[in-house]
């Protein structure tokens, strides 16, 4: 078996770079702008994404910084007369959460979940920040190609895959990528023997919101068994995955996998794979900015690492990378939604009031049904600001444009929401993650929302 190669670029690689690759005058002149900010190398990089966005000419706005979200989707609302749901993205969100990747995780080079939301704008970026990609599929990985990105920033992780997309990976470069049993080796020696190929194992997924390990995964304890099988056949592998499923609400999962990922590296090195050099930590983080649950993975991930794969010792030759997806996606997209149609409460047996928006279940909110998340509701008020008790909430059901029953945004009850009128706009935060990318907005004959980026 050949010997892999597989370096990764760090994660706090990229932006800064490219910015200081300027002459020294150049740097120092810049620099002069931003007297007393305590991070200039920041200011600077988000300066740069800034600059590059501009250049891709995306009609983006910049925003003050200390403007208010529910005052700047008011200014597009009037600006544009808008009437319809939009999408609000902030690309600067996108520059604040790699910062903080590469601030808790800088040993953990960041590979963004292509299925979670491939906006194009969002993928340019997170390649301009040297992030590199998880692709699940042949349309993924051709996207990504199509950016200009180079093959090896590139895993295929499937373990599952179709004949045609491992030919395609073949012919394009894309050597690694996951497997999790013996038949999709059998598949892979015959159209890919060159591959680089990642054992994901299960994990306990049980505090989880969307469990995987029932779908994919060996167990553990299999490992050797399918490493020798794989070794047989002649081929390359070069490192584990796990995930510990979508929506992980317990830091100590990670550690738990890890440490099994640490029996399947003695595993290889017993079977003599020299080669076996990656650990994929998957994904599973949350999508909301500053959260809390993120700074304990990533202290849980740190001290697992130390434990397991120690500097000084066998973690001296490992080449650690994870595939995040909902942590980049989610702050960035702010989506509104029009009130057009509306019943009054008063004259409800139950009281309620109900609210029909123009996005639902088949459209952007399907992460209803298949995320799991039912995402809070806020109101803007852009015609109500005169009626009478606006101060005053109301028992309220908030349903979807189609006209299917299920297409209700509010499954587990009423929510609280004051009177509003129609041209009102309900506003729902952290929507950048499983919502458009899953959706199918022409059920029914109802469009999608209409998509604005800005800069903040």
């Amino acid at each position: 078996m050949g010997e892999s190669t597989l370096v990764f670029s760090r994660p706090v690689a990229g932006i800064r770079d490219l910015f200081f690759s300027a002459t020294r005058d150049e740097s120092k002149e810049r620099s002069k702008t931003f007297d007393g900010v305590e991070n200039r190398s920041e200011v600077l990089g988000r300066r740069l994404v800034l600059e590059l966005m501009r250049d891709r000419d995306v009609g983006l706005t910049e925003l003050p910084p200390l403007l208010d979200r529910n005052d700047a989707a008011m200014m597009h609302i009037k600006k544009h007369a808008l009437s319809q749901s939009f999408f609000m993205v902030n690309l600067g969100r996108l520059y604040d959460q790699y910062e903080r990747w590469s601030r808790e995780l800088p040993s953990v080079t960041p590979f963004y979940a292509v299925k979670c939301n491939p906006d194009p704008n969002l993928l340019f970026i997170l390649g301009k920040l040297s992030c590199n990609f998880d692709c699940a599929s042949l349309s993924e990985m051709r996207t990504i190609i199509k950016l200009g990105i180079s093959s090896d920033r590139i895993i295929f992780a499937n373990p599952c895959k179709k004949i045609h997309h491992i030919r395609w990976a073949r012919e394009h470069g894309i050597r690694m990528m996951t497997f999790d049993n013996e038949p999709e080796l059998d598949k892979i020696k015959a159209f890919y023997p060159e591959a680089e190929l990642v054992l994901r194992i299960s994990t306990d997924d049980s505090t989880s919101v969307c469990r995987f390990s029932a779908k994919f995964g060996l167990a553990p304890e299999r490992a050797e068994e399918v490493l020798r099988y794989a070794q047989n056949l002649q081929l390359n592998c070069v490192g584990v995955s796990f995930h510990v499923g979508s929506g992980c609400t317990d830091p100590s999962m990670y550690e738990l996998a890890i440490a099994d990922a640490r029996t399947v590296f003695d595993a290889a090195r017993r079977l003599g794979i020299s080669q076996f050099n990656l650990l994929d930590i998957g994904g599973g983080f949350p999508g909301e900015l500053d959260s809390e649950l993120y700074l304990q993975m990533a202290a849980k991930i740190r001290q697992a690492l130390c434990l397991y794969f120690p500097k000084d010792g066998i973690g001296r030759h490992i080449n650690v990378i994870a595939e995040p997806g909902r942590f980049f996606a989610a702050p960035t997209h702010t989506l509104l939604t029009s009130i057009y149609a509306r019943r009054d409460g008063s004259k409800d047996p139950e009281n309620l009031q109900t609210y029909y928006v123009d996005d639902g279940v088949y459209g952007s909110f399907n992460c209803i049904l298949y995320d799991h998340v039912v995402p809070p509701a806020e109101p803007l008020r852009v015609v109500s600001s005169s009626v009478k008790g606006v101060g005053q909430d109301y028992d309220t059901i908030v349903f979807g444009p189609t006209c299917d029953g299920l297409d209700n945004l509010t499954p587990n009850g009423s929510i609280p929401l004051p009177k509003l009128e129609l041209g009102d706009f309900l506003l729902w935060k952290d929507m950048g993650a499983y919502t458009c990318a899953a959706s199918g907005y022409n059920f029914n004959g109802m469009e999608g929302p209409l998509t604005f980026y800005v800069f903040q």
